[in-house]
């Protein structure tokens, strides 16, 4: 045996024991760590008490966990954690809502300033109306939409005759100053306003009405007769017994109440400040959380100023969140302030020209009237003067008002017709350049004899010119209104002039001596939207407001069958026929009934207010005013 075969045998020998012996300490090997995890799964199952992982374990998943495991892991933990966001804000945006909370201020532009802050005084002054709207409570209220709700009153209930009311008052009500209001508080105003000795302008509204205490809470009224209008006069603000019953009459106007009044209203008096003159240029209302309908605002402050340019400026300035009721020609200021709002409101109010045949005897001749009637370029006005702030009127009835009828309407507008029909009533131009047309009044005679007799029409005086004055107040808008009228009767041959008289003078000079021929006028026919003191015959006189001294009994049967109709059907139908009747007289021409700005900030919000029967009716909504916001469930 050669050496070379020795060693290869010995190779390979050696090689096949080392191969066996690898291959046994490798299955040794992996042997041992299949029993060495399978022993450590039995040992980690034998010491939990739970097949899911307790937190203290979780921590050890990152040793546990392979790389690519780690990843598929956490890109899985991302996707579920934005899926949970996801549902967490659609669920937010879907039943969380932003809603009203308390708090904020709003600071309003007034042109004026209080004087007698009294519910059974306010009449003429539109800023003692505003801070009474806002200080003081009724048995109930209205609402900016027109409905009556009880405000002080929890319920009430109207017989089925119309001739007793029943309220019963809410539970705990208080004052201002903490003291409580009871039915007895209901009685006593009721009493101060029939009492004679107050002179209140409410007299007649519960003239007749008998006031009952049942209980505490209740109270009863009782008629002699149905009135329509008599839950409306149940808006008045109650007086507190405890600080008014010791005032006698003759001091009533001047008690302090009057100007730091203590009433049960959404908002209580905090002070007053006045320049050197001693004229209060601003007045602070707080919120009065304890209200029988809490407000929302915490503080309501007017800045007082002599005119509309003032209040304007002041907005403009931002020395005021709003103003109300800005004449035309500021309506421009205001409205280049794009962080305010504009809402436009509506009174129960038209202009119109109002024919006084006492004064002027030519209006007692109908073709006159219905002449000027058919000349007078309504639409135009509007269009012009009021730029469209404002919609025409067709009678005493307005939208809105128990037996308006869309379909009644003036005559329209038609020069021809109007020059047609003055002609035809014998107002004629004697000479082609007389610009004013005169009627002569003519007669028959007989002249001649026998077979020569006959019959001629002669002149007799002196011809009668058709002309007249337009008296109107002193502003820029009723003074454009004039102006287009008096153009417009001018070309069909009707002289005109133009009286302008100031505001403080109209009233007590003009309107009550009935001093003028014609008068272009605005009439508001108040909360309770009755046209009885503007065209019964009663009120023709220097006391009434009937401006066109318009008397007919089929008119005033309407208005008396109106007032005590027990029922809003049958005032509809007597409404109906007085409009009918009126049109038919043309008593005066219906112009227009005009819109009025009420400009606030933006950030003010929940104001709904459209139709108001007086200025302080913008306030009707004032509990849902609202500047501040909250976050919840829907």
């Amino acid at each position: 045996m050669t050496s070379t075969s020795f060693f290869r045998r010995f190779r390979d020998a050696t090689l096949g024991r080392l191969s066996g012996a690898f291959r046994w300490f490798r299955r040794s090997v992996w042997a041992s760590r299949a029993f060495s995890a399978d022993l450590n799964k039995k040992l980690v199952a034998s010491f939990a008490s739970r097949r899911i992982p307790s937190w203290q374990q979780f921590k050890y998943l990152r040793t546990v966990l392979m790389k690519a495991e780690r990843r598929v892991l956490q890109v899985s933990l991302g996707v579920l954690t934005l899926s949970l966001l996801t549902i967490v804000l659609r669920l937010w945006v879907v039943h969380v809502v932003p809603v009203p909370t308390v708090g904020g201020d709003y600071v309003e532009a007034v042109v004026g300033s209080p004087s007698l802050i009294n519910p059974i005084f306010v009449s003429g002054n539109d800023v003692d109306a505003d801070l009474v709207r806002l200080i003081y409570a009724g048995l109930v209220a209205a609402l900016p939409d027109g409905r009556i709700v009880p405000d002080l009153a929890e319920s009430f209930e109207v017989s089925d005759n119309g001739k007793e009311y029943s309220f019963r008052l809410k539970d705990r009500l208080v004052w201002h100053d903490g003291e409580p209001l009871t039915a007895d508080d209901v009685l006593f105003t009721v009493s101060l306003i029939q009492n004679e000795d107050y002179k209140s302008p409410l007299y007649s509204a519960f003239r007749g009405v008998k006031a009952e205490r049942i209980d505490e809470r209740t109270v009863r009224f009782a008629l002699s007769q149905p009135q329509s209008a008599f839950l409306s006069a149940l808006t008045t603000g109650i007086l507190p017994t405890h600080l008014w019953q010791d005032v006698p009459p003759a001091g009533a106007l001047l008690a302090e109440y009057n100007l730091k009044p203590v009433g049960a209203g959404p908002y209580r008096f905090k002070s007053l400040s006045r320049d050197k003159l001693g004229t209060i240029r601003v007045y602070t209302l707080e919120r009065f959380a304890r209200a029988a309908t809490p407000a929302l605002l915490d503080r309501i402050v007017f800045r007082f100023y002599p005119d509309a340019e003032s209040a304007s400026a002041a907005v403009v300035a931002k020395v005021a969140d709003g103003s109300a009721f800005a004449p035309v020609e500021f309506r421009g200021r205001l409205a280049g302030r794009p962080d305010l709002a504009r809402y436009n409101l509506r009174l129960p109010q038209y202009t119109a020209v109002f024919f006084n045949p006492r004064n002027q005897p030519l209006f007692k001749d109908d073709a006159v009237r219905r002449a000027l009637l058919a000349a007078a370029p309504r639409e135009r006005i509007l269009r012009d003067v009021l730029h469209g702030d404002g919609e025409l009127v067709e009678g005493p009835v307005l939208p809105g008002m128990p037996g308006f009828d869309g379909n009644l309407k003036q005559a329209g507008y038609d020069a021809a017709a109007a020059s047609a029909l003055l002609e035809k009533a014998g107002y004629v131009l004697p000479t082609a350049t007389t610009s004013v047309r005169e009627k002569s009044k003519t007669k028959t005679i007989t002249v001649g004899s026998g077979r020569n007799k006959t019959t001629k029409t002669v002149t007799e005086g002196k011809p009668v010119a058709l002309k007249f004055t337009l008296t109107t107040v002193d502003r820029a808008e009723n003074l454009a209104v004039a102006e287009l009228l008096a153009k417009a009767w001018r070309e069909v041959g009707v002289g005109v002039e133009i009286a302008a008289v100031p505001p403080s003078q109209l009233s007590a000079n003009i309107l009550r001596q009935r001093d003028y021929e014609a008068l272009l006028y605005g009439e508001v026919l108040g909360a309770d939207l009755d046209p009885y003191p503007f065209w019964h015959s009663s009120g023709a006189g220097e006391s009434g407001f009937n401006l066109a001294l318009y008397v007919s009994k089929s008119a005033d049967d309407y208005l008396e069958s109106a007032r005590g109709a027990a029922s809003s059907e049958s005032r509809a139908n007597s409404y109906v026929g007085l409009a009918k009747k009126i049109l038919a007289d043309i008593p005066a021409i219906f112009l227009y009934r005009p819109a009025y700005p009420y400009y606030v900030e933006k950030s003010l919000r929940g104001i709904t207010v459209d139709v108001v029967t007086v200025p302080s009716d913008r306030f009707s909504g004032i509990r849902d005013w609202y500047k501040k916001t909250r976050r919840a469930w829907r």
